[in-house]
């Protein structure tokens, strides 16, 4: 997908605006939590990759009701200690104190920030920064569910792109709804990839890029300003008309209160 300058501009123009008005991320997770709600039903299945302190499992565990079922992943111990005693409830979510990798059964190193655990990564985030280092194994999503999915959550700080190489058979099979953060040039640097090779794993599997704020994200995007939220939307899902559905509504909301 290729857009012509005047899209180009507009949706530019848009990515900045968000980016401007979400300085603390409040757009993004309202956004994204609108998207659970638009997307997600009883009986559904949802996979969140990135747990933290579960405020996101719990999230997706109500939008997909009392006969869905939520698969999370959280590599850092004390994280999913954490998010167990904030989802005392659990049978309908399936913990696994996995890191989400393009190979399962591999032993690496994950990095634990105590102080900003939101960093923490296969990936040594900050130079200088405490860090803790923790031997954990890898799984492949393919392996590891086997049910159909309709959504997955990824906010595993740079590892996105090769958790999603090993979840080719969820994405061609059942087309969920994908949204992840990345830090587009600064995660490529981290894990070895190159943006040719980012928008190739989408896009040889059918699906469109969006930033959170429901614009096109191409590849000449990828130095621009824009959120570091994003949506992978395969044309062929029922489920990306209630994204696009949910995005508007929200947009039409922000832009009233703004005036």
């Amino acid at each position: 997908m290729k857009l012509n300058n005047h899209h180009l501009q507009e949706a530019l123009g848009v990515n900045a605006y968000f980016v401007h008005r979400d300085r603390f991320g409040d757009l993004f997770e309202e956004m994204t939590f609108a998207i659970y709600t638009a997307v997600l039903g009883n009986g559904d299945c949802a996979v969140d990759c990135g747990v933290n302190k579960g405020d996101h499992t719990r999230a997706l565990m109500r939008a997909c009701g009392l006969n869905g079922h939520v698969f999370a992943f959280e590599a850092a111990p004390q994280m999913m200690e954490i998010a167990k005693q904030n989802n005392p409830v659990r049978e309908t979510i399936s913990f696994t104190d996995k890191a989400v990798w393009h190979r399962s059964g591999e032993v690496m190193t994950f990095n634990f920030y105590p102080l900003e655990h939101g960093l923490s990564s296969l990936a040594v985030r900050t130079e200088g920064s405490e860090h803790v280092p923790i031997e954990v194994t890898t799984t492949t999503l393919d392996d590891a569910v086997d049910r159909h999915v309709s959504l997955i959550k990824l906010d595993i700080e740079g590892a996105e792109y090769h958790a999603l190489k090993g979840a080719e058979r969820i994405m061609t099979e059942d087309r969920p709804v994908i949204v992840f953060e990345n830090g587009r040039q600064t995660s490529a640097d981290l894990f070895g990839y190159t943006r040719d090779e980012f928008f190739d794993l989408f896009h040889s599997r059918g699906y469109f890029l969006y930033t959170i704020a429901g614009m096109p994200f191409t590849s000449e995007m990828w130095d621009t300003t824009m959120p570091w939220q994003f949506l992978a939307l395969h044309p062929l899902s029922p489920r990306t008309p209630k994204v696009f559905h949910a995005c508007q509504a929200f947009h039409m909301r922000l832009f009233s209160n703004h005036r």
